[in-house]
C-alpha cells in the first residue's frame, strides 16, 4: 500500500496560500521599484534643469526662462515630496506582504514536516515489513532444508 498523508489536502492548500503570499510580495516589491525609478527620473530632470539653467545662464538668459525653470524645479519638487510618501506606503505594503509571506511559508513547512516524518515512519515500517518476510522465507526454506 503506497504511503497516504492524511493532511495532503491541507498541505496543497498552504502551498496555495504560499504562492499568492509569494505572488503578493513580488507585486509590492515590483511597486516599490516603479516608484523608486520615478523618484529617480524626477531627480534626473531637476540635475538636467539646473544644468541647462546654469549653461544659459552663461550664456544669457531670458527672466521668462528662468521664472520657467523655477516653475519646473517647483513643481518636481512637490512631485517629489509626493513620491516620497508614496514610496513610504510601498515600502509599508512590502513590508506586510513579506510578513505575510513568511508567515504562510511557516505554516506550509510546519505540515510538510509532518508529511516527512510521516513518510520516515512509512519507509521504517516498510523495511521491517520485507525483513521479516524474508526472515520467513529463510526459516521456511532451512526448514524445508532440515526435513530432506
Amino acid at each position: 500500500m503506497p504511503f497516504q498523508f492524511p493532511l495532503e489536502t491541507l498541505l496543497r492548500y498552504r502551498r496555495g496560500i504560499e504562492q499568492q503570499r509569494e505572488l503578493k510580495l513580488q507585486e509590492a516589491v515590483q511597486r516599490l521599484i516603479a516608484v523608486q525609478r520615478e523618484i529617480g527620473a524626477v531627480d534626473e530632470s531637476v540635475r538636467w534643469l539646473e544644468e541647462n539653467e546654469l549653461h544659459e545662464l552663461v550664456s544669457g538668459l531670458r527672466a521668462s526662462q528662468l521664472h520657467w525653470d523655477r516653475l519646473c524645479l517647483s513643481a518636481l519638487a512637490a512631485r517629489r515630496l509626493e513620491l516620497e510618501e508614496l514610496l513610504a506606503q510601498r515600502e509599508q505594503e512590502r513590508a506586510r506582504c513579506q510578513t505575510e509571506f513568511f508567515s504562510a511559508h511557516r505554516d506550509r513547512e510546519a505540515v510538510e514536516t509532518l508529511r516527512k516524518e510521516g513518510l520516515g515512519r512509512y519507509l521504517q515500517e516498510q523495511a521491517r515489513r520485507e525483513q521479516r518476510r524474508l526472515d520467513d522465507l529463510f526459516l521456511m526454506r532451512r526448514e524445508y532444508r532440515n526435513r530432506r
